[in-house]
């Protein structure tokens, strides 16, 4: 590691701090980040943020670095002994010495980057030196936070004591609160200093990163959540059917995914067909259906209108009559590598996980379109992983040159292929023949990234605090201790009492 500087400290709201000067192999950059501390917190409010600067908290900054000493100017060489002195004429019409020729080199300055833990930190360990190295007056500190949604309360309390980073993630989970409490700064009036082209990004992208018109963050990583099915075709074979058939339409998924279990609920040996919890993933089956979640003004609960219960039953089915019971703490990607799963709703990095290092050849698989539904459409719920600059930060141009790096096409690819992230909403990424023709799941994807629906926010910001109850609420529906009418009825009480609490 020669050549290379390390400093760390601890800030007041518990965020190890890594700084790292000069260049680092992949393995090194590694290690460096394993070194991690945090701790979470629940989401300060506003007024929690008023107490406290109340207390004085916000004046306490970490402290962080320094510049290194720079070398002293070599002093001017003595005439050589013996050499004769210039005559006073000569001296008179003798030409001043030339200056040097090589300009003092630019200060170097700092960033601070915040990310999530995990494989968006562990990436940002191994392009800090690759960046640093082609731009070597801008120093890049990563300091790494808890995962979500532990991150968004974290980020909150550094921002409210001045110390959050320069360039900070943001993810469509909390970017519109992000957004709410001023944290981002708008990019409009950056992109238009530099000339930067947005003409090679989707629409979509863009627009999930938009903020009351104006556009607050870079659609680093991008997909479309829950729209794809992962699928056994030795057990499909075995059960007489092919995934064609199966992905018809979804009643031919529910009686494929029958014809492969085997075995009562509760004591099954094999799963026909496992659906992916959480609020994505319901709506994308609620959208194929022609349902939504909530209103577009994020007020509204629409889980009760006829067409989001047609979609509600169908994935009560599924779970009760093809999966594992919901809740009982099974690994789906394990039972999928094992051979126990003939089909899973899948994302985008179910080609890396569990993959073929994990199924290693006891089978054949593959990855595919979920059905259209009775709307005609593959159900889809567009999520940006964004990148943004702090509001505060005092460093604009260099961090915009780091963002700029993040979203290069020839960074995207190493990233994406390398399952360190989801691509940028460009097509330059998204039709990137290494990536089309290596990653199943992006191939099977890359079609709805032009006409997927966004992603729908709650009024109120409270998105993470929604899909939690929403999982709390439907699972005994989805375990069946509910009947659907009672079991909705409660489930929609609880739901709407989330919408209807203050932003957060």
């Amino acid at each position: 590691m020669r050549g290379l500087k390390l400093q760390v400290s601890c800030d007041i709201v518990g965020s190890l701090r890594v700084t790292l000067a000069g260049s680092l192999s992949d393995k090194e950059s590694r290690i460096m980040i394993n070194g991690e501390l945090e701790f979470g917190r629940r989401a300060p409010s506003r007024r929690g943020f008023l107490a406290m600067a109340m207390v004085g908290v916000s004046g306490v900054l970490a402290a962080c670095g320094g510049e290194e000493a720079k070398p002293a100017a070599e002093a001017p060489k003595a005439p050589a002994a013996g050499a004769a002195a210039p005559t006073a004429a000569a001296a008179a019409t003798k030409a001043p010495a030339a200056a040097p020729t090589t300009a003092p080199a630019a200060k170097q300055v700092e960033i601070h980057t915040n990310f999530r833990q995990g494989s968006d930190a562990e990436w940002q360990a191994r392009l800090m030196p690759k960046f640093m190295e082609k731009n070597p007056n801008i120093k890049v500190v990563m300091d790494t936070l808890p995962g979500e949604p532990e991150y968004w309360a974290k980020v909150a309390a550094l921002f409210a004591t001045g110390q959050a980073g320069d360039f900070i993630w943001a993810s469509n989970g909390n970017f519109l609160g992000y957004a709410d409490n001023g944290i981002p700064r708008e990019l409009d009036s950056i992109i238009s200093k530099d000339k930067y082209d947005l003409g090679d990004y989707t629409k979509v992208g863009l627009d999930n990163m938009r903020y009351q018109g104006k556009l607050f963050g870079m659609p680093w990583g991008s997909h479309c959540q829950n729209c794809l099915v992962m699928y056994n075709e030795d057990l499909l074979k075995e059960a007489g059917v092919t995934i064609e058939q199966a992905t018809a339409s979804y009643d031919a998924l529910y009686e494929a995914a029958k014809k492969a279990t085997k075995g009562a609920a509760g004591s099954r040996t094999q799963f026909g067909f496992l659906p992916a919890g959480g609020q994505t993933a319901l709506n994308c089956n609620l959208r194929a259906f022609g349902g939504e979640t909530y209103d577009a003004a994020g007020k509204k609960l629409l889980m009760n209108d006829p067409a989001a219960i047609e979609a509600i039953k169908w994935t009560q089915k599924m779970w009760k009559d093809t999966a594992p019971v919901f809740g009982s703490g099974f690994n789906g990607d394990e039972l999928f590598a094992t051979g126990k799963i003939a089909m899973t709703q899948a994302g985008y990095g179910n080609h890396f996980v569990p993959g073929d290092k994990a199924i290693a050849g006891k089978f054949k698989w593959g990855i595919t379109l979920m059905p259209k539904g009775p709307k005609g459409i593959v159900g889809t719920q567009f999520t940006v992983n964004g990148i943004t600059i702090n509001s505060a930060t005092k460093q604009p141009d260099a961090t915009w040159e780091y963002m700029k790096f993040m979203m290069d096409p020839v960074t995207q690819e190493e990233i994406v292929l390398n399952n360190g992230g989801r691509p940028a909403a460009r097509k330059a990424v998204l039709d990137n023949p290494k990536i089309m023709s290596t990653v199943t799941s992006h191939k099977a994807m890359r079609p709805l990234y032009d006409t997927a629906l966004g992603w729908p926010s709650p009024a109120n910001s409270r998105w993470p605090e929604f899909t939690t109850a929403l999982d709390q609420v439907m699972g005994p529906i989805w375990t069946g201790a509910l009947e659907l009418e009672p079991g909705m009825k409660a489930a929609t009480t609880k739901l709407q009492e989330v919408l209807d609490k203050p932003k957060s």
